[in-house]
C-alpha cells in the first residue's frame, strides 16, 4: 500500500508525516553561524561546557540531546550535531554550530552559510529525559497572544515595571512559548511576553527594580550561554 506523504510549509518548518504512527520529521531552512572561539569552555544552557572540537550546536527550540543533520546548501556537505545549547538570537539565523561542525560544512571563512537542518528519526524530543522535555503548547494558549500587549506566561494581561532583560524574539507564537518553558525549567520566573503590533513576540525577564539588578541578571544569562539586552525603565 502506497503511503501518502503530506508536505506542509509552516513558518519555515517542513513536516513529513510518513505514517500515522511515525514520528514527525522536523526540517528547517535558514542561516547557520558558529561560536566564536572565546566561548570555549563556557557553560551551555544544557549544563555542558562548550567544546570547539565537538560536534554540537545551539537551537532555539529543539530538545537537548537531539541529533540533527545539517547540510550546507552551497556545497551539499553534511554533518550530524547534538543540540546542547540555546540560540542563535540573531534574526534570520536558525542554528549556531561548534567550530568543528562549521569546518565540516566549510562555512568558517564566510562566517555563515545557508543550510537545511533535519532532526534524525529516533533522535527527536521524545528520547530525552522527561526532566528536560519541553511540552508542546496547545492552541488555546497560543491564541491568547494574538493581540499587541504584555502578557504573563498563562496568557493573562500583565504590566512591566522597573527594568527587564529581553532575551529573545520570535515570529511564531508556539516557538516563543517553547522557549518560555525552557526558561522555566532553568528556574526563571517573572517572564513576560511583549507582543508588538506586527506580532513579533519578545521574551523578557522582568522584576528588576533597578538597572544594576538587570545587569546582574544579564551576567547570569550570559554565563548560561544566552544573550540579551536591558530594557527600561518601565513605569
Amino acid at each position: 500500500m502506497r503511503i501518502l506523504k503530506l508536505l506542509l510549509w509552516i513558518g519555515g518548518l517542513l513536516v513529513f508525516p510518513a505514517t500515522i504512527q511515525a514520528q514527525q520529521v522536523f526540517m528547517q531552512k535558514g542561516i547557520a553561524s558558529f561560536y566564536a572561539d572565546h566561548f570555549q569552555g563556557r557553560q551551555t544552557a544544557s549544563g555542558e561546557r562548550y567544546n570547539r572540537s565537538a560536534l554540537t550546536a545551539a537551537h532555539r527550540t529543539l530538545a537537548f540531546g537531539s541529533k540533527v543533520k545539517v547540510t550546507n546548501w552551497g556545497n551539499q556537505k553534511s554533518v550530524i550535531v547534538t543540540i546542547n545549547d540555546r540560540g542563535p538570537y540573531v534574526k534570520g539565523r536558525i542554528i549556531d554550530l561548534s567550530r568543528k561542525a562549521a569546518e565540516e560544512l566549510d562555512i568558517v571563512r564566510a562566517g555563515t552559510g545557508k543550510v537545511e537542518i533535519e532532526v534524525l528519526e529516533g533522535q527527536q524530543t521524545d528520547v530525552v529525559d522527561d526532566e528536560n522535555a519541553i511540552p508542546e503548547p496547545d492552541n488555546l494558549l497560543t491564541s491568547k497572544f494574538n493581540q499587541a500587549g504584555v502578557y504573563q506566561v498563562n496568557g493573562e494581561a500583565a504590566v512591566l515595571q522597573g527594568f527587564a532583560v529581553q532575551i529573545a524574539a520570535f515570529n511564531q507564537t508556539a516557538n516563543a512559548i517553547r522557549f518560555v518553558y525552557t526558561l522555566e525549567k532553568l528556574g526563571y520566573s517573572d517572564i513576560r511576553l511583549l507582543v508588538s503590533e506586527d506580532k513579533v513576540i519578545r521574551i523578557l525577564l522582568a522584576g528588576c527594580k533597578n538597572r544594576h539588578s538587570a545587569e546582574k541578571l544579564l551576567e547570569k544569562l550570559k554565563s548560561q550561554g544566552y544573550g540579551g539586552i536591558i530594557k527600561g525603565k518601565f513605569s
